[in-house]
C-alpha cells in the first residue's frame, strides 16, 4: 500500500462489526434494513452468536453504512445528470463534467465510502465517472440503430473513454465485464487474449496472421494468382488476418510473378536503401507496428517511413530474407506483399515455416498447385490450421458458399497459436447443447485392439 493510500485509509471510521464474519455481518445488515428490532436487540442477538457488539458499536455502524448507501445513491443521480447533459450536447468536453463532480464535493464523498472506491484516487474516481456518463451517450445511439434494423437492442455495448483513452479505466471495465460475462469472444493483441483467458470465464481466444503463399513449381498461371491476392490483400485496406503477406515463387520465375502485379497497377520496392527504410519505419526498434501505417493506401503508409512510390493497389517488396531475424517478415497491415524466391520446393517450406512461428502460427496460408501430394504435404509441415487452395486467401473465413468453411470474422489458431479452438468461430460454439443419450439395444464391447487396428 503506497503512503497516500495509507493516510487516505487513517482518516477512516472502523467499527468492531468489520470484523465480524461475513455471513454474520450480512445478516445484521439485513435486520438493520428490516428495522424490526432496536439496537439493544441487536446487541443481545449478536451476543448469543458469540460476539460482544455493543448497541451504541451497531447505532454508530448504522448510521455509517446508512451514509454511505447516501452517497452512492446521489452518486448515480449525479452521473445520470452528467450522462443527459452529454446527450443533450454532443460536442461537450466531457472532462469538464468530472470537474463539476469535483467541484461539487461529490468525490470526496465516494472516495470516503466504505466499499469499492476505498483505494481509488479522487481524478481517477472523476474521470471514470465521466466515461461512464460518456459511453452511457453513445450507447443509446448505437441501441437506437439497432432498434431501427430489429435487433437485440444490447447486442452492442461500449466501454471505455472517447477522444482521450484512458487505457488504465478501460482495462479495469473490461475485466469486470469479462468477470461477469458468460462466454468471452477476445479478438485483438496478445494482451487481450491473455487477460480473457485469464478472466475465470469460458473463452475463446484468436491468433495472429502472417498468411504465407507457396507458388509450386510448374503452376504458372501468375495472372490468377495476381487477382486473388489483389481481391484479397486490399480487402479491409490491407487490415484482414487474412490478407496474404509472403509469397514463394520459384527462382527463374520471380520476375514473371512481379510483371503481372505489375500489369494490375501494382508497384514493387526494390532498391536496398528503400526496403531498410521500410524495415526501420514499420516495426521501429523490431517493436509494434507503427501506428502512422496500418490502414493506409500504400502511397501514404510508405510515406510515412521516408520511401516514395505511386499510387498504387498494393506494395510489392522484393526480399529475400525470412525468419525471425527479418522484421518485414512480420504481419504488416496495410496493403504489402513480400515477394520471396525458392530452389526448391522444401526450400520454400522452410521459409514459410519460419516466419509463421516467428508471427502468425496457427492462422492459415495459401497454395497454387496442381499436385495434391504437395498440397497435402504443405498441410502436414505448415503450422496453420487452414491452408486455402488456388483462391483469394480471405475466403478461409467462409465468406462465400464455394468452400465448406463457416463463415467468421474469428479465426482460431489452436494451440500453435495459443488458442482454445482451431475453427471458425460461429454461432454454433456459443451454444449449450443438451444430448439425450438413450441404450444401444444388443450392442457389442469392442477390444481396445479392434477399436484402433486402422
Amino acid at each position: 500500500m503506497s503512503e497516500t493510500q495509507k493516510k487516505r485509509r487513517k482518516g477512516r471510521v472502523h467499527s468492531s462489526i468489520d470484523s465480524l464474519p461475513e455471513p454474520v455481518r450480512q445478516q445484521l445488515d439485513l435486520k438493520l434494513s428490516r428495522k424490526l428490532e432496536t439496537f439493544i436487540e441487536l446487541s443481545d442477538w449478536l451476543k448469543s452468536e458469540g460476539y460482544e457488539i455493543s448497541k451504541s458499536a451497531i447505532g454508530r455502524y448504522s448510521m455509517r453504512t446508512r451514509e454511505a448507501a447516501d452517497r452512492v445513491v446521489e452518486t448515480l443521480r449525479h452521473t445520470q445528470m452528467i450522462a443527459q447533459a452529454v446527450s443533450e450536447h454532443p460536442d461537450l468536453d466531457y472532462t469538464k463534467a468530472a470537474e463539476i463532480v469535483l467541484v461539487d464535493g461529490l468525490m470526496q464523498r465516494v472516495s470516503t465510502a466504505e466499499d469499492e472506491f476505498l483505494e481509488m484516487p479522487l481524478d481517477k474516481a472523476g474521470r471514470l465517472l465521466a466515461s461512464l456518463a460518456r459511453n452511457a451517450t453513445y450507447e443509446r445511439r448505437v441501441r437506437a440503430e439497432l432498434k431501427k434494423i430489429g435487433a437485440p437492442e444490447d447486442l452492442v455495448q461500449c466501454l471505455g473513454t472517447e477522444n482521450e483513452p484512458d487505457i488504465e479505466l478501460t482495462n479495469e471495465l473490461t475485466s469486470v465485464l469479462m468477470e461477469e460475462s458468460d462466454m468471452i469472444i477476445a479478438t485483438g493483441g496478445a494482451g487481450m487474449v491473455k487477460a480473457a483467458y485469464s478472466s475465470g470465464t469460458p473463452c475463446y481466444g484468436v491468433g495472429q496472421g502472417n498468411v504465407q503463399v507457396l507458388v509450386d513449381e510448374g503452376f504458372t498461371d501468375f495472372d490468377t494468382i495476381a487477382a486473388n491476392v489483389l481481391a484479397s490483400r486490399t480487402n479491409d485496406a490491407g487490415t484482414n488476418c487474412t490478407g496474404e503477406q509472403t509469397i514463394y515463387v520459384p527462382k527463374d520465375q520471380k520476375e514473371n510473378l512481379i510483371k503481372a502485379f505489375e500489369a494490375k497497377g501494382c508497384f514493387c520496392v526494390r532498391d536496398s536503401a528503400s526496403v531498410d527504410k521500410l524495415r526501420n519505419g514499420i516495426f521501429p526498434g523490431g517493436g509494434p507496428i507503427n501506428r502512422d501505417v496500418p490502414g493506409k493506401q500504400p502511397k501514404d503508409a510508405l510515406a510515412a517511413v521516408g520511401v516514395e512510390i505511386p499510387e498504387c493497389p498494393i506494395a510489392l517488396v522484393d526480399l529475400e530474407s525470412f525468419g525471425p531475424s527479418e522484421q518485414l517478415a512480420r504481419e504488416i497491415l496495410f496493403p504489402l506483399v513480400r515477394i520471396n524466391s525458392y530452389e526448391d520446393f522444401e526450400d520454400a517450406l522452410t521459409q514459410a515455416k519460419a516466419n509463421l512461428l516467428f508471427e502468425g502460427a496457427g492462422h492459415s496460408s495459401s497454395i497454387y498447385s496442381h499436385n495434391d501430394e504437395r498440397i497435402l504435404h504443405a498441410g502436414m509441415v505448415l503450422p496453420v490450421c487452414r491452408l486455402s487452395v488456388k483462391m483469394p486467401n480471405v475466403m478461409v473465413t467462409g465468406a462465400t458458399n464455394s468452400n465448406g468453411m463457416p463463415p467468421t470474422i474469428t479465426i482460431g489458431c489452436g494451440t500453435w497459436g495459443g488458442n482454445s479452438g482451431s475453427d471458425n468461430l460461429n454461432y454454433t460454439h456459443l451454444l449449450n447443447k443438451t444430448r439425450i443419450i438413450r441404450r444401444i439395444e444388443n450392442a457389442v464391447d469392442k477390444a481396445i485392439d479392434d477399436i484402433f487396428k486402422d
